[in-house]
């Protein structure tokens, strides 16, 4: 069994893009294919991550 736990992060800013979507009508594709060409538009970013 996994102990949940807590912990103290750094403090980040996030950005990003949002769609109103559920489980039965998923949008995911369509929010990535809005956010991936903007993608570069990102300055100062500490990572690969998306």
């Amino acid at each position: 069994m996994i102990e949940p736990r807590f912990e103290t992060l750094s403090e980040k800013c996030l950005i990003g893009q949002r769609v109103k979507m559920s489980f039965t009508d998923n949008k995911t594709f369509q929010l990535w294919r809005g956010f991936m060409p903007r993608r570069k538009e990102i300055h100062n970013s500490i990572g690969i991550e998306l």
